[in-house]
Protein backbone atom coordinates (compact mmCIF):
# COMPACT_ATOMS: atom_id res chain seq x y z
CA UNK A 1 0.00 0.00 0.00
CA UNK A 2 1.87 3.39 -1.00
CA UNK A 3 1.01 5.95 1.44
CA UNK A 4 1.23 9.77 0.06
CA UNK A 5 1.74 12.85 2.49
CA UNK A 6 0.88 15.81 0.49
CA UNK A 7 3.65 18.76 1.02
CA UNK A 8 6.25 16.45 1.98
CA UNK A 9 7.57 16.67 -1.36
CA UNK A 10 7.91 20.46 -1.65
CA UNK A 11 9.48 20.46 2.18
CA UNK A 12 12.06 18.00 1.14
CA UNK A 13 12.75 20.63 -1.68
CA UNK A 14 13.38 23.22 0.42
CA UNK A 15 15.79 21.18 3.08
CA UNK A 16 17.88 20.50 -0.22
CA UNK A 17 17.57 24.47 -1.12
CA UNK A 18 18.81 25.24 2.19
CA UNK A 19 22.00 22.93 1.80
CA UNK A 20 22.75 24.37 -1.74
CA UNK A 21 22.50 28.07 -0.57
CA UNK A 22 24.31 26.96 2.22
CA UNK A 23 27.39 25.66 0.04
CA UNK A 24 27.42 28.71 -2.75
CA UNK A 25 27.78 31.20 -0.34
CA UNK A 26 30.32 29.30 1.25
CA UNK A 27 32.29 28.41 -2.18
CA UNK A 28 31.53 32.19 -3.20
CA UNK A 29 33.83 33.96 -0.22
CA UNK A 30 36.47 31.02 -0.33
CA UNK A 31 36.86 31.49 -3.90
CA UNK A 32 36.26 35.27 -4.49
CA UNK A 33 38.26 37.30 -2.50
CA UNK A 34 36.51 40.55 -1.94
CA UNK A 35 32.61 39.85 -2.65
CA UNK A 36 29.62 40.55 -1.02
CA UNK A 37 28.99 38.65 2.29
CA UNK A 38 25.60 40.34 2.96
CA UNK A 39 23.15 37.39 3.12
CA UNK A 40 26.08 35.21 4.76
CA UNK A 41 25.36 35.45 8.28
CA UNK A 42 21.63 34.67 7.20
CA UNK A 43 22.49 31.62 5.72
CA UNK A 44 25.83 30.41 7.39
CA UNK A 45 23.21 28.21 9.51
CA UNK A 46 20.86 26.56 6.13
CA UNK A 47 23.51 23.71 5.80
CA UNK A 48 22.98 22.36 9.12
CA UNK A 49 19.28 22.89 9.29
CA UNK A 50 18.40 21.58 5.87
CA UNK A 51 20.38 18.43 6.68
CA UNK A 52 18.21 18.44 10.20
CA UNK A 53 15.12 19.07 8.34
CA UNK A 54 16.14 15.76 6.05
CA UNK A 55 16.82 13.74 9.96
CA UNK A 56 13.35 14.49 11.35
CA UNK A 57 11.82 13.80 7.57
CA UNK A 58 13.47 10.31 7.78
CA UNK A 59 12.39 9.72 11.23
CA UNK A 60 8.49 10.88 10.78
CA UNK A 61 8.14 9.44 7.27
CA UNK A 62 10.24 5.88 8.02
CA UNK A 63 8.65 5.42 11.53
CA UNK A 64 4.61 6.15 10.14
CA UNK A 65 5.30 3.49 6.86
CA UNK A 66 6.62 0.87 9.85
CA UNK A 67 3.55 1.85 12.25
CA UNK A 68 1.41 1.07 9.63
CA UNK A 69 3.21 -2.08 8.69
CA UNK A 70 3.16 -3.37 12.07
CA UNK A 71 -0.46 -2.67 12.45
CA UNK A 72 -1.50 -4.59 8.90
CA UNK A 73 0.69 -7.40 9.00
CA UNK A 74 1.71 -7.50 13.14
CA UNK A 75 5.06 -7.29 12.73
CA UNK A 76 8.05 -5.22 10.47
CA UNK A 77 9.29 -7.30 7.52
CA UNK A 78 13.18 -6.45 8.23
CA UNK A 79 14.36 -7.87 4.94
CA UNK A 80 11.71 -6.31 2.68
CA UNK A 81 12.56 -3.03 4.60
CA UNK A 82 15.79 -3.32 3.81
CA UNK A 83 15.07 -4.10 -0.17
CA UNK A 84 13.35 -1.18 -0.40
CA UNK A 85 15.97 1.01 1.60
CA UNK A 86 18.65 -0.09 -0.70
CA UNK A 87 16.97 0.36 -3.95
CA UNK A 88 16.46 3.69 -2.99
CA UNK A 89 19.52 5.02 -1.59
CA UNK A 90 22.70 2.97 -2.94
CA UNK A 91 23.04 3.71 -6.72
CA UNK A 92 22.86 7.25 -6.62
CA UNK A 93 24.64 7.26 -3.34
CA UNK A 94 27.66 4.61 -5.25
CA UNK A 95 27.59 5.80 -8.34
CA UNK A 96 27.98 9.72 -7.30
CA UNK A 97 30.46 8.86 -4.18
CA UNK A 98 32.88 6.40 -6.32
CA UNK A 99 33.01 8.83 -9.35
CA UNK A 100 33.71 11.85 -7.25
CA UNK A 101 36.30 9.46 -5.34
CA UNK A 102 38.22 8.44 -8.73
CA UNK A 103 38.06 12.25 -10.06
CA UNK A 104 38.91 14.11 -6.95
CA UNK A 105 43.05 14.27 -7.82
CA UNK A 106 42.32 16.10 -11.02
CA UNK A 107 39.17 18.27 -9.50
CA UNK A 108 41.28 19.44 -6.59
CA UNK A 109 44.08 20.70 -8.52
CA UNK A 110 41.36 22.13 -11.88
CA UNK A 111 39.09 24.04 -9.21
CA UNK A 112 42.27 25.08 -6.75
CA UNK A 113 40.98 23.50 -4.05
CA UNK A 114 44.16 22.50 -1.77
CA UNK A 115 47.60 22.40 -2.95
CA UNK A 116 47.52 19.05 -1.34
CA UNK A 117 47.95 15.95 -4.03
CA UNK A 118 45.25 12.89 -3.86
CA UNK A 119 47.44 9.76 -4.12
CA UNK A 120 45.91 6.17 -4.70
CA UNK A 121 46.57 5.01 -1.13
CA UNK A 122 44.64 8.05 -0.30
CA UNK A 123 41.81 6.92 -2.56
CA UNK A 124 41.68 3.88 -1.12
CA UNK A 125 40.99 4.67 1.89
CA UNK A 126 38.54 6.83 1.03
CA UNK A 127 36.93 5.07 -1.20
CA UNK A 128 36.77 2.09 1.94
CA UNK A 129 34.67 4.43 4.35
CA UNK A 130 32.71 5.63 1.24
CA UNK A 131 31.61 1.56 0.61
CA UNK A 132 30.83 1.30 4.20
CA UNK A 133 28.88 4.00 4.77
CA UNK A 134 31.18 5.59 6.83
CA UNK A 135 32.16 8.77 5.39
CA UNK A 136 31.13 10.25 8.80
CA UNK A 137 32.56 8.27 10.73
CA UNK A 138 35.92 9.08 9.17
CA UNK A 139 35.50 12.48 9.11
CA UNK A 140 34.70 12.49 12.86
CA UNK A 141 37.36 10.51 14.44
CA UNK A 142 40.25 9.53 11.44
CA UNK A 143 42.88 11.54 9.48
CA UNK A 144 40.29 14.02 7.10
CA UNK A 145 41.55 13.12 3.95
CA UNK A 146 41.32 15.30 1.23
CA UNK A 147 39.15 14.41 -1.85
CA UNK A 148 36.71 12.02 -0.01
CA UNK A 149 32.66 12.60 -0.91
CA UNK A 150 32.42 14.95 1.69
CA UNK A 151 28.65 15.68 0.97
CA UNK A 152 27.96 12.25 1.23
CA UNK A 153 28.57 11.75 5.71
CA UNK A 154 25.24 12.66 6.13
CA UNK A 155 23.35 9.75 3.72
CA UNK A 156 25.78 7.30 5.77
CA UNK A 157 24.09 9.02 8.96
CA UNK A 158 20.76 7.96 7.19
CA UNK A 159 22.12 4.66 6.21
CA UNK A 160 22.96 3.89 9.79
CA UNK A 161 20.07 4.81 10.97
CA UNK A 162 17.80 2.45 8.38
CA UNK A 163 19.91 -0.17 9.57
CA UNK A 164 19.11 -0.33 13.44
CA UNK A 165 15.75 1.21 13.11
CA UNK A 166 13.41 -1.15 12.36
CA UNK A 167 14.32 -3.65 14.88
CA UNK A 168 13.76 -0.76 17.10
CA UNK A 169 10.73 -0.32 16.23
CA UNK A 170 9.33 -3.99 16.49
CA UNK A 171 11.03 -4.28 19.39
CA UNK A 172 9.26 -1.39 20.91
CA UNK A 173 6.16 -1.85 19.57
CA UNK A 174 3.67 -1.09 21.87
CA UNK A 175 6.30 1.40 24.16
CA UNK A 176 7.78 4.06 21.34
CA UNK A 177 7.71 6.34 23.89
CA UNK A 178 9.76 4.30 26.07
CA UNK A 179 12.08 4.62 22.89
CA UNK A 180 11.83 7.86 22.17
CA UNK A 181 13.13 8.78 25.63
CA UNK A 182 15.89 6.59 25.03
CA UNK A 183 16.94 8.29 21.75
CA UNK A 184 16.93 11.76 23.52
CA UNK A 185 19.01 10.08 26.39
CA UNK A 186 21.86 8.87 23.90
CA UNK A 187 21.70 11.73 21.93
CA UNK A 188 22.57 13.52 25.02
CA UNK A 189 24.99 11.42 26.70
CA UNK A 190 27.05 11.33 23.94
CA UNK A 191 27.13 14.83 23.65
CA UNK A 192 28.29 15.31 27.13
CA UNK A 193 30.54 12.55 26.41
CA UNK A 194 32.24 14.63 23.83
CA UNK A 195 32.40 17.98 26.08
CA UNK A 196 33.66 16.23 29.01
CA UNK A 197 36.78 14.80 26.90
CA UNK A 198 37.11 18.47 25.56
CA UNK A 199 37.36 19.99 28.78
CA UNK A 200 39.61 17.43 30.07
CA UNK A 201 41.98 18.16 27.03
CA UNK A 202 41.33 14.88 24.83
CA UNK A 203 39.56 16.26 22.12
CA UNK A 204 40.20 20.12 20.56
CA UNK A 205 36.88 21.98 21.19
CA UNK A 206 37.02 21.82 17.05
CA UNK A 207 37.16 17.98 17.32
CA UNK A 208 33.77 18.26 19.60
CA UNK A 209 31.93 20.15 16.92
CA UNK A 210 32.83 18.09 14.20
CA UNK A 211 32.02 14.98 16.22
CA UNK A 212 28.75 16.88 16.92
CA UNK A 213 27.67 17.78 13.04
CA UNK A 214 28.62 14.29 11.69
CA UNK A 215 28.09 11.91 14.36
CA UNK A 216 24.80 9.40 13.91
CA UNK A 217 24.80 9.36 18.09
CA UNK A 218 24.58 12.93 18.59
CA UNK A 219 21.77 13.35 16.11
CA UNK A 220 19.40 10.91 17.36
CA UNK A 221 16.98 13.54 18.57
CA UNK A 222 16.19 14.44 14.91
CA UNK A 223 15.22 11.22 14.21
CA UNK A 224 13.74 10.51 17.22
CA UNK A 225 11.52 13.51 17.40
CA UNK A 226 10.44 12.48 13.56
CA UNK A 227 8.88 9.29 15.01
CA UNK A 228 7.15 10.93 18.48
CA UNK A 229 5.49 12.95 15.21
CA UNK A 230 4.86 10.17 13.29
CA UNK A 231 3.50 8.21 16.53
CA UNK A 232 1.24 11.42 17.30
CA UNK A 233 -0.17 11.73 13.33
CA UNK A 234 -0.82 7.89 13.25
CA UNK A 235 -3.29 8.26 16.82
CA UNK A 236 -4.32 11.63 15.82
CA UNK A 237 -8.33 9.94 16.05
CA UNK A 238 -7.16 8.67 20.30
CA UNK A 239 -5.62 12.75 20.72
CA UNK A 240 -8.50 14.43 18.59
CA UNK A 241 -8.89 17.51 21.46
CA UNK A 242 -4.99 17.96 21.67
CA UNK A 243 -4.16 17.71 18.04
CA UNK A 244 -6.66 20.18 16.83
CA UNK A 245 -5.26 22.77 19.69
CA UNK A 246 -2.40 22.19 18.60
CA UNK A 247 -2.55 22.48 14.76
CA UNK A 248 -5.46 25.16 15.02
CA UNK A 249 -4.59 27.67 12.14
CA UNK A 250 -3.29 30.37 13.70
CA UNK A 251 -0.84 28.61 15.79
CA UNK A 252 0.45 26.99 12.70
CA UNK A 253 1.49 30.51 11.96
CA UNK A 254 3.35 31.08 14.77
CA UNK A 255 5.28 28.10 14.92
CA UNK A 256 6.18 28.17 10.78
CA UNK A 257 7.04 32.26 11.83
CA UNK A 258 9.48 31.22 14.85
CA UNK A 259 10.79 28.47 12.38
CA UNK A 260 11.98 30.49 9.98
CA UNK A 261 13.52 33.14 12.16
CA UNK A 262 15.16 29.56 13.27
CA UNK A 263 16.49 28.99 10.40
CA UNK A 264 17.86 32.40 9.56
CA UNK A 265 19.59 32.43 12.61
CA UNK A 266 17.96 35.20 14.25
CA UNK A 267 17.94 33.58 17.69
CA UNK A 268 21.11 35.04 19.70
CA UNK A 269 21.95 31.56 21.25
CA UNK A 270 25.69 30.80 23.31
CA UNK A 271 27.87 28.71 22.45
CA UNK A 272 27.21 26.30 24.96
CA UNK A 273 23.84 26.08 24.50
CA UNK A 274 24.00 26.01 20.87
CA UNK A 275 26.34 22.49 21.32
CA UNK A 276 24.00 20.87 23.57
CA UNK A 277 20.10 22.08 22.70
CA UNK A 278 20.13 23.51 18.65
CA UNK A 279 19.77 19.80 17.08
CA UNK A 280 16.80 19.48 19.42
CA UNK A 281 15.00 22.81 19.51
CA UNK A 282 15.37 22.11 14.99
CA UNK A 283 13.69 18.89 16.06
CA UNK A 284 11.24 20.39 17.85
CA UNK A 285 10.51 23.11 15.30
CA UNK A 286 10.89 20.48 12.12
CA UNK A 287 8.56 18.54 13.56
CA UNK A 288 5.70 20.46 14.19
CA UNK A 289 6.31 22.22 10.99
CA UNK A 290 5.75 18.56 9.31
CA UNK A 291 2.93 17.17 11.00
CA UNK A 292 1.29 20.44 10.51
CA UNK A 293 2.03 20.26 6.55
CA UNK A 294 0.21 16.77 6.65
CA UNK A 295 -2.61 18.15 8.39
CA UNK A 296 -6.08 18.32 6.60
CA UNK A 297 -5.75 22.25 8.28
CA UNK A 298 -2.14 23.15 6.55
CA UNK A 299 -1.83 26.81 6.06
CA UNK A 300 0.76 25.74 3.80
CA UNK A 301 0.48 24.83 -0.09
CA UNK A 302 3.45 23.17 -1.72
CA UNK A 303 1.34 20.52 -3.93
CA UNK A 304 2.29 22.57 -6.88
CA UNK A 305 3.87 20.40 -10.02
CA UNK A 306 7.20 21.94 -10.15
CA UNK A 307 7.71 22.10 -6.13
CA UNK A 308 6.74 18.13 -6.28
CA UNK A 309 8.89 17.35 -9.36
CA UNK A 310 11.94 19.24 -7.43
CA UNK A 311 10.55 17.24 -3.69
CA UNK A 312 11.10 14.14 -6.18
CA UNK A 313 14.53 15.05 -7.45
CA UNK A 314 15.92 16.58 -3.82
CA UNK A 315 18.18 13.23 -3.49
CA UNK A 316 19.93 14.16 -6.85
CA UNK A 317 19.84 17.91 -5.81
CA UNK A 318 21.33 17.27 -2.61
CA UNK A 319 24.66 15.08 -3.79
CA UNK A 320 25.28 16.97 -6.80
CA UNK A 321 24.91 20.88 -5.98
CA UNK A 322 28.26 20.84 -4.19
CA UNK A 323 30.13 20.14 -7.61
CA UNK A 324 27.79 22.32 -9.90
CA UNK A 325 27.96 24.98 -7.33
CA UNK A 326 32.20 24.94 -7.08
CA UNK A 327 32.16 24.67 -11.33
CA UNK A 328 30.20 27.52 -11.25
CA UNK A 329 31.98 30.18 -9.20
CA UNK A 330 34.89 28.55 -11.01
CA UNK A 331 32.98 29.95 -14.25
CA UNK A 332 32.05 33.09 -13.06
CA UNK A 333 35.35 33.89 -11.45
CA UNK A 334 38.09 32.84 -13.98
CA UNK A 335 36.21 32.54 -17.29
CA UNK A 336 33.31 35.56 -17.13
CA UNK A 337 35.71 37.41 -14.53
CA UNK A 338 32.94 38.62 -12.97
CA UNK A 339 33.97 41.78 -10.72
CA UNK A 340 34.13 40.85 -6.85
CA UNK A 341 31.89 43.55 -5.80
CA UNK A 342 29.08 42.13 -8.07
CA UNK A 343 26.24 42.37 -5.97
CA UNK A 344 23.99 41.05 -9.12
CA UNK A 345 26.56 38.35 -10.12
CA UNK A 346 27.24 36.79 -7.22
CA UNK A 347 24.27 37.31 -4.82
CA UNK A 348 22.02 36.95 -7.02
CA UNK A 349 23.05 34.86 -10.81
CA UNK A 350 25.36 32.87 -9.34
CA UNK A 351 23.16 31.12 -6.86
CA UNK A 352 20.25 30.69 -9.32
CA UNK A 353 22.16 29.12 -11.86
CA UNK A 354 23.62 26.63 -8.90
CA UNK A 355 20.14 25.90 -8.48
CA UNK A 356 18.58 25.67 -12.18
CA UNK A 357 22.00 23.48 -13.28
CA UNK A 358 21.87 21.34 -9.97
CA UNK A 359 17.96 20.86 -10.46
CA UNK A 360 18.92 20.10 -14.29
CA UNK A 361 21.39 17.28 -13.33
CA UNK A 362 19.43 15.71 -10.70
CA UNK A 363 16.38 15.53 -12.89
CA UNK A 364 18.15 14.10 -15.81
CA UNK A 365 19.29 11.89 -13.23
CA UNK A 366 16.57 10.70 -11.76
CA UNK A 367 14.69 10.07 -15.58
CA UNK A 368 17.84 8.30 -16.95
CA UNK A 369 19.18 6.73 -13.73
CA UNK A 370 17.49 6.70 -10.27
CA UNK A 371 13.76 5.81 -12.15
CA UNK A 372 14.79 2.35 -12.77
CA UNK A 373 15.62 1.42 -9.43
CA UNK A 374 12.73 3.50 -7.83
CA UNK A 375 10.11 1.24 -10.42
CA UNK A 376 12.18 -1.79 -9.18
CA UNK A 377 11.27 -0.46 -5.65
CA UNK A 378 7.94 -0.36 -6.47
CA UNK A 379 7.12 -3.38 -7.84
CA UNK A 380 8.96 -5.39 -4.97
CA UNK A 381 6.43 -3.11 -2.19
CA UNK A 382 3.54 -4.44 -4.03
CA UNK A 383 4.11 -7.71 -4.49
CA UNK A 384 5.42 -7.25 -0.68
CA UNK A 385 2.15 -6.39 0.33
CA UNK A 386 -0.03 -9.23 -1.27
CA UNK A 387 2.31 -11.65 0.38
Amino acid sequence: MKIYFKNLDGLRFFAALLVLIHHASFFKLDAVKGASAVYHVYTKQFGTLGVNLFFVLSGFLISYLLMVEQQRTGTVNIKHFYQRRILRIWPLYYFYGISITLLAPLAINWLGMGAQEVDWHTIGINLVFLVLFAVNIQMAFFQYNPGIAEITWSVCIEEQFYMVWPWFMRWFNKRLLQLFVIVVAVSMLMKVLFFVLMAAGYITEHRMKLINYVFALNRLELFGMGMLGAYFYFNRERYGRVYKKLFHRGVQWVMWALSILFVLDLFPLPATFRYFFAHGLAAVLFCYIIVASVTERSVVNFEQPLLRTLGKISYGIYLYHTVICQLTINLFARVLRVPPASFIGYDVIYPFVCLLLTAVVAYASYQLFEKRFLEMKQKIAVIQTRV
